[in-house]
C-alpha cells in the first residue's frame, strides 16, 4: 500500500525515517550513493549484552526524544540570534589563517590510509569488509564475500550494471 497515495510504500516510508533517525544517532552512516552501513557505535549498540530488545527500543526512543529537543533548542537559538554578530563577520573577513582549521597531522590522507591498511591490528576480515564496501560504492549490486579466514585473498562476487547490461564479476 502506498503512503498517502505517493510513490513510496508505507513500509518504505517508515524504513526511510528509521534510517534517518539512526543516522542522527550516529548508529548508521551512508554515502552519496545511498549505501548504508552500521557504524562502530551502532555495532556496539547491537552487541551490548545489557540491552535486551525491549531496552534497545526504549533507548532508541530516548535518543529520538533527545534529538528532537536539541533540534527545537537550536531552532529557538537561531530565532533569538536576530542581532548581527559583527565580531564573527570581522573574523571571517580577516586574511589571517585560522590555526584551528590546519590539519593536526602532517601525514597526507594517502599516508594515513596506507598506515591503517598495513597496521597489524587491521584484520583480514576487516579488509574483506572494506573491499565489499568499495564495490558497493562503485555501483556493484549483490556483492557477496566468500573468503574464509587465513586464505590470504579476497573472494567475492558482484553484479556490475552498465546501462541495460549486467555483468557477474
Amino acid at each position: 500500500m502506498l503512503h498517502n497515495g505517493g510513490p513510496e510504500t508505507e513500509i518504505g516510508y517508515r524504513v526511510a525515517w528509521a534510517r534517518t533517525y539512526l543516522k542522527c544517532f550516529g548508529l548508521l552512516t551512508n554515502s552519496q550513493r545511498g549505501v548504508w552501513a552500521i557504524t562502530e557505535a551502532g555495532d556496539q549498540f547491537l552487541k551490548d549484552p545489557m540491552l535486551t530488545e525491549a531496552r534497545q527500543t526504549t533507548e532508541l526512543m530516548r535518543m529520538k526524544a533527545e534529538n528532537l529537543r536539541k533540534a527545537a533548542a537550536e531552532r529557538a537559538a537561531r530565532e533569538d540570534a536576530s542581532e548581527p554578530q559583527t565580531a564573527l563577520v570581522e573574523e571571517l573577513d580577516s586574511d589571517e589563517p585560522d590555526e584551528s582549521l590546519q590539519p593536526v597531522s602532517s601525514a597526507t590522507w594517502e599516508e594515513r590510509i596506507i598506515a591503517t591498511l598495513t597496521a597489524d591490528s587491521f584484520s583480514a576480515s576487516q579488509f574483506e569488509r572494506l573491499a565489499k564496501r568499495l564495490l558497493r560504492e562503485a555501483d556493484f549490486d549483490s556483492v557477496t564475500m566468500t573468503g574464509r579466514a587465513g586464505d590470504q585473498g579476497i573472494d567475492g562476487m558482484g553484479d556490475y550494471r552498465l546501462g541495460l547490461l549486467s555483468f557477474r564479476v
